[in-house]
């Protein structure tokens, strides 16, 4: 295995790792209070209302998939793909009502917390949020490929390397965090220099 096949394999573990937070946390905050995640996309105007519970459930269920099945070697790409096409169809949610001239929706995506309205910050944020998506499925692509040419099994990284992409992991979802509260704190911030201002 070259270095660089190596480097994108531990930078492919920091993501796996980001992502299973990020989605878990998504999950956790969805499960502790169900009817509060229908109201949520009951406000987005978008799904008739007799399919709001099952929409609710299966959108629940497709991220607890995407935390778990990011680890088997089997459901990584599934899992990987299926959090990317929620990330879209947050951002595209969220687009459509920004664009409606309704921005004083809950976003529904705070980590256990409530009353973030949308903006196009979020939506530039799940953009970003594909990125790890790519790296995931590149680095599963090319260790994939590294086992058919050397006819090896994948090779499973060793606890140094564990460690480093726990950390590297930390750090990104520490920059997620700073980035969100950025966003969540605009409204506030706005108004500050209003008052000021005046």
């Amino acid at each position: 295995m070259t270095a660089m096949t190596a480097s994108l394999g531990l930078l492919g573990l920091t993501c796996q790792i980001f992502l299973s937070f990020v989605f878990g946390a998504a999950a956790v905050h969805k499960l502790r209070d169900a009817k509060a995640f229908v109201e949520t996309l009951r406000d987005y105007q978008l799904i008739p209302s007799p399919l709001l519970g099952p929409v609710s459930a299966l959108v629940i269920g497709l991220e607890v998939f995407v935390v778990f099945g990011l680890w088997p070697v089997s459901l990584r790409t599934e899992a990987t793909v299926t959090a990317a096409a929620l990330l879209v169809s947050y951002a595209v949610a969220i687009g459509v009502n920004l664009g409606r001239g309704r921005r004083e929706i809950d976003c529904g995506c705070s980590w256990g917390e409530s009353g973030q309205t949308i903006s196009w910050g979020l939506v530039f944020r799940n953009g970003l949020m594909l990125l790890p998506c790519w790296v995931v499925i590149m680095s599963q692509e090319i260790a994939l490929s590294v086992e058919i040419t050397s006819r090896a099994t994948p090779e499973t990284a060793g606890l140094a390397a564990s460690v480093v992409a726990l950390a590297a992991a930390v750090v990104l979802l520490f920059c997620y965090w700073s980035f969100e509260r950025l966003i969540a704190n605009q409204p506030a911030l706005a108004r500050l220099r209003g008052e000021r201002a005046e």
